[in-house]
């Protein structure tokens, strides 16, 4: 029995690059089912950049019994047509569906593979596994989130985090250590890490279908036997921990720092963004002896009525306090922004720069708010015909120009130049850009941050703007 699980490649990417992680959900999938198969491969098309036929090729030439396929909003049509394409193909093979998107939409998924996994996919798809094989090939569901035409739509069991194998890193294509060439590196070998699931927060543009609502930490052994298992296995020197919230339980944060510290000097990125309310001076302290070298903030706003809007529960002088702390640290500080609310006004957006400014993380990301199906801000904009059209895939991220709502307050058109005037502000200043250099840790980290101010450039720097917006920039912001 031959099984393939699948990360596809996005059709359009965008022209900001950022740092490519191993894909850890199906990673886990691997751990839990590699034992069960006579052979396994877990593909990364993101990484290799293959496109639908060279996904499709690689595919048929591994020649599977069952391909898993991980969706989210940016590779839903890549997706489907990988599937279909497979269908024709070979109408036996076996096509199972997961991640954020088949979760909150099953039954779509149906109409082009054989099952949906809704939710955390390890016993899951286990269980189909299991089933495959005993059934004579079929799979009639039954188990938690396991679902097939006909069958009883049902939430998989978040699985005891103790008990599951570590990220099957052995059945990766590409090899791990290939990661490293497009990471902000200090130290190689990169490897990223969950030491947690789920988020106790209710943002309103979060979508937690997958992992949940309730912080769910690995025990400090757990966290530090995986971690000595990828420094003596695969030479790993640097950390990037994806937790939602590593700082959540600040003592247990300070107990996973002391054991990295035991086992070696190590490079630790924390980019996935930590709640500013969640630091202590103390824990700063510990992390900066730990290696850590950059950490993310979720701010969203610089609006205090905007960020209360959003269920962040967060107070932006936490926020000026935790960048102070990193700052003074020398911990590179990367702040995370979402501009176009669909509530926020102009003068909202204004704000956000200005706080974004003189708050001053090295680094600030401004997302182009973008409503993922699914969140609770998504149905609010569905039930008043805020969407300006129904996009399941994402094409342009994140990242993209032209906003997907409705919004009163502020044109499409104008919404446009707010978008980039808003990094130009940030990022067009003298002093800015020498704090930027006087940040780089590495040549690797100088030329990460050079290819990724490249993308920002061509992406939002340098977009030509209509007639009216011309007139427009000309506004004082």
């Amino acid at each position: 029995m031959k099984v393939l699980l699948l990360a596809p490649s996005p059709a359009n990417r965008n022209s900001i690059t950022t740092t490519q992680y191993p894909p850890l959900g199906i990673l886990y999938i691997g751990g839990a089912i590699k034992d069960l198969v006579t052979e396994l491969l877990i593909l990364d098309a993101n990484i290799l950049t293959l496109d639908i036929k060279g996904t499709v090729e690689r595919i048929i030439r591994f020649d599977p019994d069952i391909v898993g396929i991980s969706i989210n909003v940016v590779t839903a049509c890549v997706s489907r047509q990988i599937a279909c394409e497979l269908r024709s193909h070979d109408p036996n093979i076996f096509l199972v569906a997961g991640g954020p998107l088949p979760t909150t939409q099953p039954d779509h998924w149906l109409q082009v593979c054989d099952v949906v996994v809704i939710g955390e996919g390890e016993e899951a798809f286990k269980n189909v596994v299991i089933q495959w094989k005993e059934k004579n090939k079929k799979v009639e569901g039954g188990f938690p989130g396991v679902y097939v035409k006909g069958g009883t739509l049902t939430h998989a069991a978040h699985p005891v985090l103790e008990e599951l194998s570590f990220p099957a890193y052995d059945y990766l294509e590409p090899p791990l250590p290939y990661y490293s060439r497009k990471a902000r590196l200090i130290k190689k070998n990169m490897a990223s890490i969950l030491t947690s699931r789920g988020c106790p927060y209710s943002c309103i543009f979060c979508d937690k279908s997958v992992h949940g609502t309730n912080f769910r930490p690995r025990s400090v052994e757990s966290v530090l036997n995986e971690i000595k298992w990828l420094h003596d296995k695969f030479d790993v020197r640097q950390l990037d921990i994806l937790d939602d919230n590593f700082t959540f339980d600040i003592v247990r944060a300070h107990k996973i720092l002391d054991g990295i510290m035991k086992i070696d000097k190590f490079a630790i990125n924390c980019q996935n963004g930590i709640r500013a309310d969640r630091v202590t001076e103390e824990l700063v302290d510990k992390m900066k002896k730990a290696g850590v070298f950059r950490v993310g903030i979720g701010i969203e706003s610089g609006n205090q009525e905007i960020v209360n809007r959003i269920n962040k529960h967060l107070s932006l002088q936490e926020v000026s306090r935790s960048v102070s702390l990193f700052r003074r640290r020398n911990i590179t500080v990367h702040g995370y922004f979402i501009i176009g609310f669909p509530f926020e006004t102009e003068e909202d957006i204004l704000t956000t720069i200005s706080f974004a400014i003189s708050v001053n993380p090295h680094f600030a990301n401004f997302s182009h708010f973008m409503p993922v199906i699914g969140t609770p801000i998504y149905k609010e904009l569905e039930e008043t015909n805020g969407l300006t059209a129904f996009e399941e895939e994402h094409t342009e991220g994140f990242y993209r120009l032209n906003p997907q709502i409705t919004n009163s307050a502020i044109s499409a058109e104008n919404m446009k130049v707010l978008y980039s005037k808003v990094w130009r502000r940030f990022y067009l200043r003298p002093l800015k850009l020498l704090d930027i250099m006087l940040c780089i840790k590495s040549y690797s980290d100088m030329k990460w941050i050079v290819k990724v101010g490249i993308g920002v450039i061509k992406n939002n720097l340098m977009k030509k703007q209509s007639n009216h917006s011309k007139s427009y920039i000309g506004r004082k912001m």
